[in-house]
């Protein structure tokens, strides 16, 4: 009893100089928590610091670098084409070939901007500034197009208009097609990339339940195809089995197994 008493007057003991040492915690080791927990609280928000185009790269990492390639081939070819077009004709008919010029700068800027995309220097090179003015140049350029095109087509109206389409048949073809690629290129960006801002997001979570259903019901139908071959697997193999035939028994009761 006296051993009992001991050990429980122990064991209070024990407990006090715990709750003791937990009161006397020194002040570097507090100072030290809530310095852990002050940067953790300043990280946080460097994370969160991440611009809208930062997130958007990292989600879309393989199809943006694809996509700006592809660009950039395409704004090369299409800048090579421009200038042999310019050269091919001497004479301009209504700014057609004036207008091509700043269509074959507008190419080049394309392509050295998606090359700054492909190797990641437009985080550092491309401010707000200039990213302004590279759309306005764009829209610019893009406007003034149409502009000039639709002047040079034929007129039913004014006959003493010049026919663009006989006096200069590729710079007046050519400006078209180059219409034609800047809008379909961009419509092909804006349904590819950000398709995702136009959807319904009732829609969106429709089609996830309508994923989650198909599959659970595959793995469902997978274990249940399992489940039965199992039993049919055991049994072939309990066919294939080789038993060995029974044991002989000589006159002189010695048994004797026979032999393939």
């Amino acid at each position: 009893m006296n051993c009992a008493i001991l050990n429980i007057i122990r064991k209070m003991n024990e407990e006090r100089q715990r709750k003791a040492s937990v009161l006397e915690k020194p002040a570097t080791a507090i100072n030290h928590d809530e310095e852990s927990d002050h940067d953790e609280e300043v990280e946080k928000p460097e994370e969160e610091k991440k611009s809208l185009y930062e997130q958007f790269v990292e989600s879309n990492k393989k199809r943006w670098t694809i996509f700006n390639i592809v660009t950039t081939l395409a704004s090369v070819g299409m800048a090579i084409g421009t200038f042999f077009v310019i050269r091919a004709h001497e004479e301009d008919c209504l700014n057609l070939q004036q207008t091509l010029y700043l269509v074959f700068v507008m190419h080049i800027v394309n392509s050295l901007e998606t090359i700054l995309n492909v190797t990641g220097m437009e985080k550092k090179l491309c401010t707000g500034f200039w990213v302004c003015m590279f759309f306005i140049f764009e829209m610019t350029v893009i406007v003034y197009m149409q502009v000039v095109y639709f002047a040079a087509m034929p007129s039913d109206v004014n006959l003493a208009k010049p026919d663009c389409t006989d006096l200069a048949p590729m710079l007046y073809y050519w400006m078209m097609f180059n219409i034609l690629y800047l809008y379909l290129g961009g419509a092909i960006v804006i349904c590819y990339f950000f398709r995702g801002f136009c959807q319904d997001p009732e829609l969106e979570k429709e089609e996830e339940a309508k994923y989650e259903k198909n599959r659970k019901l595959y793995e469902q139908r997978k274990a249940e195809a399992e489940g039965k071959k199992l039993p049919l697997m055991i049994k072939r193999e309990a066919e294939n089995v080789d038993v060995a035939p029974p044991a002989k028994e000589t006159a002189r009761g010695v048994s004797v197994k026979k032999v393939n």
